[in-house]
């Protein structure tokens, strides 16, 4: 007579631990942003409200694995910024300006990014614009394939 509350440990109903929160990745991603914001940061949003729930809702199609969303958002949080501290500056102009190429010089020329930051953002423009824009449906072009078929690390933003 077996006992019924004796608790089967048949491997075949088993799960190894790396397992059991794998999946989508969600937890994976919100535990890496969460590691790049750190905690107990303080933050100015160039606009206030307005660019943090741009912000914010870049992060969450992040973490919800929405890389061509991300990556619109993303980079609109990144020229709003730019603008918006142009135009703090009283450089309404700059700040106005239509051509995402510019407002990237204008940072540069100003130390708020790097020549490398400035050729990764030129890049990943690159690819917002693949996706946001119509383009040749049968292009090959590896970067904008891989955001598609959500391989977003195999994607180089670098020069």
């Amino acid at each position: 007579m077996t006992d019924r509350y004796a608790l089967d440990f048949d491997l075949t109903y088993s799960v190894k631990s790396e397992d059991i929160l794998k999946g989508t990745g969600r937890l994976e991603r919100l535990s890496w942003l969460h590691e790049k914001i750190g905690k107990g940061g303080i933050f100015f949003f160039q606009d206030g409200m307005r660019s943090q729930i741009v912000f914010q809702e870049a992060a969450d199609t992040f973490i919800n694995g929405q890389y061509i969303a991300s990556i619109a958002l993303g980079f609109s949080f990144i020229e709003r910024t730019i603008a918006g501290r142009l135009w703090h500056l009283n450089e309404k102009r700059k700040a106005k300006t239509r051509n995402n190429s510019q407002l990237l010089d204008f940072a540069k020329e100003r130390d708020w990014l790097t020549d490398g930051e400035v050729t990764a953002l030129n890049n990943l423009r690159d690819v917002r614009n693949y996706v946001v824009h119509f383009k040749d449906p049968d292009s090959a072009e590896m970067k904008v394939r891989n955001i598609f078929e959500k391989q977003p690390r195999s994607v180089d933003f670098e020069a």
